[in-house]
């Protein structure tokens, strides 16, 4: 069940993520849509799956909610998810919570017929080609993953716990700084740092 507050994903451009259901292997697909109508707009603000704390099922027929701390398993404070270790880049297969790109957004710059430079933004769901790239950039960051901890390339610090910092932790199981970035931030941090300080 995908989880997201809403479905907006771009004002200015009118574009949403629509869910949908895909019975055969108990899931949805999300499709992303541009320059939808104001009511398809209002309605992706309030199609989220995430409403005060709870699992909100999107099917309407099915109206069930699900508090996200039973979801993650918590129990009498104790907190119910996975804890990640350090080496652990991405969601394990049997971890509670899991991600997945449905979204991409490029800019195109062009001139505009008074030769002022514009951007334009442009929003596509992933192809299988988008997913290869993503295993690509995951293969080649636990390549370099130890060394550029070692050098300080990336972060290695564990979080902390704190008022502030107990979050991450109890939410998805994030126990280091770098749990907080995706593994093409991670990469492209690392090989920015790499060329700048070898």
């Amino acid at each position: 069940m995908p989880l997201a507050p809403s479905w907006v994903i771009g004002e200015k451009t009118k574009c949403v993520a629509t869910l949908v259901p895909d019975s055969k292997h108990k899931r949805f697909d999300i499709h992303i849509e541009s320059g939808v109508s104001g009511t398809e707009m209002k309605d992706a603000k309030a199609s989220g799956t995430v409403v005060d704390s709870y699992l909100a099922c999107p099917n309407p027929d099915c109206g069930q909610r699900t508090p996200i701390s039973g979801i993650r398993g918590d129990r009498g404070g104790e907190y119910g998810l996975r804890m990640w270790e350090n080496d652990d880049i991405v969601p394990k297969p049997d971890d509670v919570f899991q991600e997945r790109l449905y979204c991409i957004r490029w800019v195109e710059t062009f001139l505009d017929d008074d030769g002022n430079v514009q951007t334009r933004r442009h929003y596509m769901a992933p192809d299988r080609h988008d997913l290869k790239r993503e295993n690509k950039v995951l293969e080649l960051l636990r390549e370099r993953f130890k060394e550029w901890q070692a050098k300080g390339f990336i972060p290695s610090r564990k979080i902390e716990p704190g008022a502030k910092t107990d979050e991450p932790i109890r939410t998805r199981g994030w126990t280091h700084w770098h749990h907080l970035f995706n593994p093409r931030q991670l990469l492209v941090n690392g090989l920015f740092l790499n060329r700048v300080c070898p």
